[in-house]
């Protein structure tokens, strides 16, 4: 924070970084605990839903839901790129869950 060492840096620098290369922190920081709630419900929901998918339907192609939220939840630990503007992570995102919601799993 500003009362810390870190306001030394900050001041010396004249920089101040433009987010916290943590995808979960990020939507804290953004849209507060229950946006973040809601994001992982969602995520968990969408999660469970490609698993009966891909058990039902079971090939190589179907692992891909299952695969990509894997990505995106380990991906989000480290970098904060799923909500930005023009992301192809985002329309990825939106795809699989209007693809599973289709398949009334």
């Amino acid at each position: 924070g500003y009362a810390g060492p870190s306001n030394d840096i900050l001041y010396v620098l004249d920089w101040e970084p433009p987010n916290v290369h943590n995808g979960f922190i990020e939507i804290i920081l953004e849209v507060g605990v229950m946006g973040l709630i809601i994001f992982i419900f969602l995520l968990i929901s969408i999660f469970i839903k490609a698993y009966r998918f891909t058990k039902n339907k079971y090939n190589l192609a179907n692992l891909w839901p299952i695969i990509f939220l894997s990505f995106i939840f380990i991906y989000n630990l480290t970098e904060n790129t799923l909500f930005r503007q023009n992301n192809i992570f985002f329309a990825l995102f939106i795809a699989i869950l209007y693809n599973l919601e289709k398949e009334n799993i």
